[in-house]
């Protein structure tokens, strides 16, 4: 299906919504102590983000680069350590866009244990937009047209949500 017959979708649509994987942790994610380490977390937590926005939500964020000049930037960063993650141990990564402002948004990542369940770290993202071509923030766009044969309104809903406005 050609892109531009795909719907758009609403930025604030995925509000809350789940987008899941798993991981391993290697010896090389741990430090001297055995633990996982804070760049092993913010490494795993954008790369899930960023295979999980084009996967389940259906935005190719490179194409939007390319296309207006417009990227998604990090500007702070909160992480939250609550059980150790071991060489070995299998994770649950979980994700979702907490809030959505005109020109912010805030995502969620949680790490849990496989086994178990409990949760490792939890980081949140505090995220603007910036447009490359102008060198300026700008306001988060409307709505976005997903990858053909992607629906992200068929998503779960993450803890909490689905939340009004």
């Amino acid at each position: 299906m050609e892109r531009s017959l795909v719907r758009a979708v609403p930025y604030r649509a995925l509000v809350g919504r789940l987008a899941r994987s798993e991981m391993q942790v290697g010896f090389t994610h741990c430090d001297p102590y055995g633990h996982m380490n804070t760049a092993a977390y913010l490494e795993a937590a954008i790369n899930h983000r960023m295979t999980e926005v084009r996967q389940l939500i259906g935005l190719d964020v490179m194409q939007l680069k390319e296309q207006d000049g417009v990227i998604f930037i990090i500007r702070k960063v909160d992480l939250e350590f609550m059980e150790p993650a071991l060489p070995g141990e299998w994770l649950h990564v979980e994700s979702w866009l907490e809030e959505l402002k005109a020109g912010s948004m805030k995502v969620i990542v949680r790490f849990s244990r496989r086994e178990g369940g409990k949760t490792c770290a939890v980081i949140t993202f505090l995220s603007a937009a910036f447009n490359e071509k102008k060198g300026l923030l700008v306001k988060i766009p409307e709505s976005y047209r997903p990858v053909a044969g992607v629906d992200p309104e068929a998503m779960p809903w993450a803890p909490g949500h689905p939340k009004p406005g």
